[in-house]
């Protein structure tokens, strides 16, 4: 069995949606399709898989364009969830980049009322923590969604800063979100001390 991974061409793009990001995320997660294509053909954004034998495993969406990368979309599939799949390919995805680091936002589990998607939301972040994420300290909120950040190193193996982080994911937004529309559904703060 050949475990391999590759960007989809953008003509892919579309299958992949519609089967996989549609039934994976929340529609307040979702960015628009035009969005993502219109992304990949400025080059500011990468969508890889991981496939055995060329079926889906996973998939993973990202922003690039600065000295760290976003990860918009990051799933395995269902039937194969709880297998290390998503371990296996968040290692070649690193390995395979050439940036300061990876940005990673997850939903905040303290703003999410339903008892499984609080769950769900907590399960992530323990996911992200088993490969060294660094808990970013600023409160983010993306289209009324509250998310957590964290910073996953990659060719930086010291901690950058944390303002450095949200430059780079304040500039990866713009890319990949009209003015407007940023200035009215991006919200953050740096978290207090107290």
């Amino acid at each position: 069995m050949a475990i391999t991974t590759r960007e989809l061409n953008i003509n892919e793009y579309k299958a992949l949606y519609k089967e996989n990001i549609v039934r994976d995320f929340p529609v307040g997660e979702r960015r628009p399709l035009a969005s993502l294509k219109s992304l990949k053909k400025k080059g500011n954004y990468k969508l890889m898989v991981l496939e055995e034998d060329g079926h889906l495993l996973a998939y993973a969406g990202m922003i690039t364009g600065h000295q760290n990368i976003l990860l918009d979309y990051f799933a395995v599939i269902p039937e194969r969830r709880g297998q290390g799949i998503g371990g296996n390919f968040l290692q070649k995805l690193i390995g395979g980049e050439d940036a300061d680091g990876m940005i990673i936002e997850c939903e905040n589990p303290d703003f999410i009322e339903a008892p499984e998607g609080k769950r769900q939301a907590e399960k992530r972040i323990e996911f992200y923590h088993k490969f060294g994420v660094i808990p970013i300290k600023y409160k983010f909120n993306l289209f009324g969604v509250e998310y957590k950040l964290f910073w996953l190193p990659i060719t930086k193996k010291q901690f950058i800063s944390e303002e450095q982080v949200i430059n780079d994911l304040l500039m990866l937004y713009t890319l990949a979100i009209p003015p407007l529309m940023f200035k009215k559904f991006v919200k953050y703060r740096k978290e207090s001390n107290n």
